[in-house]
C-alpha cells in the first residue's frame, strides 16, 4: 500500500511539473505615469519542461490599456531564451531584429521594440555552466495575437546578430499548458477590452 501511495505521488509530482501555471500582474502602480496605459503581463509562461535545451525559455503576453476607457492600446509578448552550454551563446536580439511566428500556416512577422542579454552561472558538483539569457520586447496587433494563441499549430523563430532559435526547439513540444495560457490571457485580458 505504501508503495501504491509513493507510486501515486511521484506521477502527481511530475505531471504538475509539467505545467506553467496561470499568471497575470499590472505592471503598473501608484508611481506609475497616469498619463501612460496600464500594462498587464503573463508571468513565466514556460514553452517546455526540463531538459538541458529547454532551461527557462518563455513568450509572455502583454497588453497595454488606456487607463481611462480600459480600451486595448497594444498588445504584445515578452520573449526570454535560455541557452545552456549546447547552444554556447545569446541570440543577440535587438531592436528591429525579427520575430517571425507561422501559425497553421500564416506568417506573421513582428520587429523587436527592445533587446537585452545576460548570463548566469552556476555550478552543478564540480561542473560550471553558463546561462545565455536573451530577452526581446515585441508588439502584434490583436488579431495577430488571437490567431497566435488559438493556432491549432504553432512554430516560430527569433532571430539576432548571433545566431536564430527555432521553437519548438528540435524534436521538442510546447508544454500544453504554454498554449492554454496564451488563450486565457487573450480571453480574459485582451478580447473584453476590445
Amino acid at each position: 500500500m505504501k508503495l501504491k501511495l509513493i507510486a501515486v505521488a511521484a506521477v502527481v509530482a511530475i505531471l504538475t511539473s509539467c505545467a506553467s501555471p496561470y499568471q497575470v500582474r499590472e505592471l503598473t502602480d501608484q508611481y506609475s505615469d497616469p498619463a501612460k496605459p496600464s500594462l498587464y503581463s503573463m508571468l513565466n509562461n514556460s514553452m517546455y519542461v526540463g531538459g538541458m535545451l529547454s532551461v527557462g525559455s518563455t513568450l509572455d503576453g502583454f497588453v497595454m490599456r488606456d487607463r481611462k476607457t480600459s480600451k486595448v492600446v497594444r498588445t504584445g509578448f515578452y520573449l526570454t531564451i535560455e541557452s545552456g552550454e549546447i547552444n554556447g551563446k545569446w541570440v543577440g536580439i535587438r531592436p528591429g531584429d525579427a520575430l517571425v511566428f507561422i501559425a497553421d500556416g500564416e506568417r506573421i512577422q513582428t520587429e523587436a521594440i527592445s533587446g537585452d542579454v545576460d548570463h548566469r552561472i552556476r555550478t552543478i558538483g564540480y561542473n560550471v555552466e553558463t546561462d545565455y539569457i536573451d530577452k526581446a520586447q515585441y508588439f502584434v496587433t490583436p488579431a495577430q495575437f488571437r490567431k497566435i494563441a488559438f493556432s491549432k499549430e504553432l512554430k516560430f523563430q527569433a532571430s539576432g546578430k548571433n545566431r536564430t532559435e527555432d521553437f519548438p526547439r528540435g524534436n521538442l513540444k510546447f508544454v500544453q499548458s504554454f498554449r492554454l495560457n496564451l488563450q486565457k490571457f487573450f480571453t480574459e485580458q485582451v478580447s473584453p477590452y476590445l
